[in-house]
């Protein structure tokens, strides 16, 4: 849009009448020197493209291993154990992240009460507690995906005894949760992936700029006419 094109709008928002009640000189100078105001405070704007190149040459990926029912606790008694007995404290890394399988063997169902909390990270390395509890069966699953476990403890028993044991381990991963199969070697970051969003978030913000700046214009170009009047 060009200045006549500017002030033909102007002229009929303020409705007035071009070189009667106002000249076409007086409106070009009012909408130059509103334009010249804004562009002291609203930076001109460029638009930078850049392209991101990588290079695959001879991909693998790792196929994870089948999952265990004892990978972290293989049978431990719980036979004499009390609240917050340590069941494992030797760090376990698993080949991705998977959720876990509890299972307690007690054959009389003697154990009425039982908590077990699992620590551990998640996929992103953030510090993650589970807890298990008796009542909810036997064996369970989980339900956060652990790539490494730190300690299992007992937080609370009772009617704990004789053959009474504890394994955990893990079970497959699923795909209509957020399971991971296969772990490639050439992934685009989810840095990168989040600078990407940021870019397209920010292009949205630019178009709000552009639209408020629009308004600003002709706001300011109305102050100035009335300003020389």
């Amino acid at each position: 849009m060009d200045i006549t094109e500017m002030l033909g709008i102007l002229v009929t928002d303020l409705k007035m009448t071009l070189d009667s009640e106002i000249s076409t000189a007086e409106g070009t100078r009012a909408i130059k020197r509103a334009v010249d105001e804004l562009s002291r405070h609203v930076p001109r704007e460029r638009i930078y493209e850049h392209t991101w190149i990588k290079a695959v040459t001879d991909d693998s990926f790792t196929i994870p291993a089948t999952e265990s029912d004892t990978t972290i606790c293989n049978a431990v008694s719980l036979n004499g154990e009390s609240d917050g007995a340590t069941l494992s404290t030797v760090g376990t890394w698993l080949d991705v992240p998977r959720p876990l399988k509890l299972t307690v063997t007690d054959a009389n169902n003697s154990i009425v009460r039982m908590t077990v909390i699992v620590k551990g990270t998640d996929a992103d390395g953030v510090y993650r507690e589970e807890r298990f509890y008796r009542h909810n069966g036997k064996i369970q699953t989980g339900k956060i995906y652990f790539p490494s476990i730190l300690q299992v403890v007992l937080s609370e028993v009772s009617g704990n005894g004789a053959g009474d044991t504890l394994s955990l381990g893990t079970v497959e991963p699923d795909l209509t949760t957020r399971g991971q199969f296969i772990l490639r070697n050439n992934t685009v970051s989810t840095r990168l992936a989040q600078s990407m969003s940021d870019v397209l978030r920010n292009s949205g913000d630019q178009h709000h700029t552009r639209a408020s700046a629009a308004t600003t214009v002709n706001r300011s170009v109305k102050q100035t006419h009335n300003m020389g009047k």
